[in-house]
């Protein structure tokens, strides 16, 4: 799925996308965290990793042109909080 809406719209349209998708049948689904396009705000690429890591499919994904997608490219903090959304995720059945 992509989304290129890359805000916070973006972010809420994917987790309604993802849920229509599994109501439709298509249970494994999930968006390009961070959006396809632009460059995410520190806050908005932890949320939206948050939501990738509770979805069935899960990638930090972008066009060649958006920047990089990987946690620690967002600071520490970041990557503290994206690493426990990480164990949470290995965690769940």
């Amino acid at each position: 799925m992509c989304i290129r809406d890359r805000g916070w719209p973006g972010l809420r349209a994917s987790l309604a996308l993802v849920l229509g998708l599994g109501l439709c049948g298509v249970p494994y689904s999930g968006p390009d965290v961070g959006g396809f396009t632009g460059a995410p705000s520190p806050e908005l690429f932890l949320r939206w990793f948050q939501l990738g890591s509770l979805l069935p499919f899960f990638r930090t994904h972008a066009a060649i042109d958006a920047g990089r997608r990987e946690p620690w490219e967002f600071g520490a903090q970041v990557l503290e909080h994206a690493g426990a959304a990480l164990r949470e995720r290995s965690r769940l059945p």
